[in-house]
């Protein structure tokens, strides 16, 4: 089982109890096949009128994998068939993939993610290792626990 490490990284400051973003970041094996979550990001998306976004960490490996895929061990023709497949509309599908891609580095770098699944509330508060819902009770209880002792 996976432990839960609970922290907050202030990028600005906001005591505001109105959720306005989750960012979820899972892997592969964290998605189904379809690019479906297999666990409960639908029940998280509806327990919340927060914009939810999910990031596969693993998108852009998974498009270099698709566009190397079969490729042969002589040079020439490895150039040869990579032309081929950047002419085709299938190497411009892996293209949109690794566009897509990009922004979950972007995001995982900047918010330092060092596990995931991970759960970034309002760009301020990071909650590992847990399911969707789980996170989203761990964040409303320390809300909860800090706007108490602001009082």
């Amino acid at each position: 089982m996976l432990k839960l490490i609970f922290f907050s990284v202030v990028l600005f400051s906001s005591n505001a109890m109105a959720l306005d973003s989750i960012e979820v970041f899972v892997a592969n094996e964290l998605l189904s096949e379809k690019g479906k979550q297999f666990f409960d990001i639908d029940k998280l998306k509806n327990s919340t009128r927060a914009k939810v976004t999910v990031y596969n960490v693993q998108a852009l490996s998974n498009a270099e994998d698709h566009l190397s895929e079969g490729l042969p061990s002589n040079e020439n023709q490895a150039l040869h068939i990579v032309r081929q497949r950047m002419a085709s509309k299938k190497y411009r599908s892996t293209l949109m993939e690794i566009e897509n891609a990009v922004p979950s580095i972007m995001k995982l770098a900047t918010y330092q993610i060092e596990k995931i699944p991970a759960f970034v509330f309002d760009n301020e508060y990071v909650v590992y290792g847990v399911t969707p819902l789980q996170a989203l009770s761990e964040y409303q209880s320390f809300i909860k626990k800090g706007t108490s002792n602001d009082k």
